[in-house]
Order: C-alpha cells, then structure tokens, then sequence
C-alpha cells in the first residue's frame, strides 16, 4: 500500500500562510508481463498538479513500512503546480504473494461484485427479507480496504433498491464506516442513469436532451416504455438526415446486442448466469424455459422470447 502526505496550507520564507492545498492526481502502474519475466517487479506512483510542495510518498509490505527498493524523484513545477514519481522494486515472488492478498472478488448465484477503475457496485437478489449474504459482502469488502489503507467516498456512495412490488417492505439501509448509505431511486452509474424501476424514463430524458444538441448518443431497450422509444427513434432519423445514412431503429440495435450478449453468457462456462440459463434450455429443441415467477412481467420475458424466435438461435441448435 502507498501513503502520501501534503502540506495542509502555503507558508512563505517569511513564515506567513496563506491558500489551502491542491491535493495530487495519483496513478499507480503496476510492473509489466516482461519485467515479471525476468523475476522483479516495481511499481510507479506518480503524483502530479498538487500545491503546495512538500509531497512525501512511503510504501507499506505487509503492515510495515519499507525503504528499501524505494526510489523517490525531486518535485518538478509548472504553473505553480507540482508533481514526483516513487518507485517500489520487490521480487516476483513477494508480488506474487501480495496479488493473492489485495485482490478482492465476489461472485454467486446471488450476489456479485463488479468493478471498473475505481468504481465498485455489489449487486444481490434478496429473497424472502434474506439479506445477510449481501450486506456481509458489503461489511467484508469494508474491511478489506481499510486493510489496505483504502479510503472509501462514504458521500459518492449510494443503494438502490429495485423492487417492482406496489408495496414494498421497509428494509434498513446498510452503513459503512459507521454512517448510513443513503438510499436513492436514480443513480448514475458509468454515464448509464439507473433507477429503481428499471423503466429507463430517467435515462432517456438525458439521452433525448443531450441528442437534440450533439446527435449522438447510446440507447438500452428492453423494458424501455413505447413513448421514449419513439423519442429516441425520432433522434436516430435525425442524425441518418444528417449522414446521409438509414440507420437501425432503437429497438433494432437494442435486439441484436442483446442477443449477442445472451448467446455470449451461453458460451461463457465462467460467468455467473451461464448455468442458470443453461439449467432452462430443453434439450431437444434448444429452446429456453421462462424462470417460475408469480407475474407476468417476468414470465414474458423480452430476452427468452427474442432468443427462441431469433435465425442466430435455431441455426445454433441446428448445428449443436
């Protein structure tokens, strides 16, 4: 783990202080195939656009600080702006040893974790008020980044709840670090906004609203109501007029990668919904069951449909 430390305010020769500090952009690149190759490894922070100077940098190995292998640069400035790079050199068989203790992963039939950068969402299926195994996911994964000098964003964190009963049981939100995640019914996630109906009103006001200006934009179907298909497709013959181009309606587009995703699961023995779709393919004629359900919504289930009425999926059966 890495700790870095800055000066809180500017203070001048004179001892006078003044401004607040610029905390630095960090970036950590870890050793490359071909230097673990050849039975080392380092790693690089690089610490740039802070104010003022002063930033020290210390690699922590197993709960203890090192010094050795540790190659620190002088501070560099550009317009009042500093930056500095820390190097850490260790063994092979030390890096490998700490790969298989930082890195945290999760995955079930219930519950997973998915990581991008560093943004981290848990996502579970609570049945039944049953919700010990996804809020011990969310105590386990706290621990772990405080073990690793991990500071979570406890303002940027959110739960969302997505539940399409008309009464819904009141559940307690979970905390992290001792204070309450607060509970939101749209949250944006990567640049998709989310909320808790899954009905994409939310994300296509703003696809609409940015489109009427830009031209360009990215579109989900699926459960997507038939008035923001409609605005949506009114944007993408826009944006044709202007190419010069006849392009894929949204329910088009929205239907071919979704069964490019379905047929991709279905090839995938590793990902977390391979067997349960695998476990509703009859074994005769390919095609899939719908999942037991109490309501209509889910048993026509757009997917399963598109999958069972698609050429890609007889020709695929026809050829197992």
């Amino acid at each position: 783990s890495i700790k870095i430390m800055t000066s809180n305010e500017f203070i001048d020769k004179d001892g006078l202080r003044f401004g607040s500090t610029v905390k630095p952009s960090v970036s950590l690149l870890p050793p490359s195939s071909l230097q673990l190759s050849g039975g080392s490894a380092s790693l690089l922070c690089l610490l740039s656009g802070y104010s003022p100077q002063g930033a020290q940098v210390s690699w922590t190995v197993g709960g203890s600080e090192v010094k050795e292998g540790v190659l620190t640069s002088g501070e560099e400035e550009k317009n009042g702006r500093y930056s500095r790079s820390s190097t850490l050199t260790l063994s092979k068989a030390l890096w490998d040893q700490g790969q298989q203790v930082v890195y945290f992963k999760y995955n079930s039939e219930t519950g997973h974790m998915q990581k991008f950068s560093d943004h981290t969402a848990i996502v579970a299926c609570v049945r039944g008020g049953q919700e010990a195994e996804y809020r011990t996911l969310v105590e386990e994964f706290v621990a772990w980044c405080h073990r690793n000098n991990l500071l979570l964003n406890t303002s940027k964190t959110k739960e969302m709840v997505v539940d399409f009963h008309r009464a819904r049981p009141l559940t307690q939100p979970v905390s992290t670090q001792g204070v309450e995640v607060e509970r939101v019914k749209t949250y944006r996630y990567l640049g998709l906004h989310l909320d808790d109906r899954l009905d994409w009103s939310a994300n296509t006001d703003i696809l609409y609203r940015k489109g009427q200006s830009r031209l360009s934009l990215v579109c989900w179907g699926g459960s997507v109501k038939k008035r923001d298909k409609m605005r949506l497709d009114k944007l993408v013959r826009r944006a044709g007029s202007v190419a010069g181009l006849e392009l894929d309606s949204v329910v088009t587009v929205a239907e071919r990668r979704t069964l490019h995703k379905l047929l991709s699961i279905m090839d995938d023995d590793g990902h977390p919904l391979h067997t349960i779709i695998m476990d509703r393919r009859r074994r005769f004629s390919g095609r899939l069951l719908s999942q037991s359900c109490s309501t209509d919504r889910l048993r026509r289930s757009f997917v399963i449909r598109l999958y069972n009425s698609s050429q890609r999926g007889r020709k695929r059966d026809e050829d197992r």
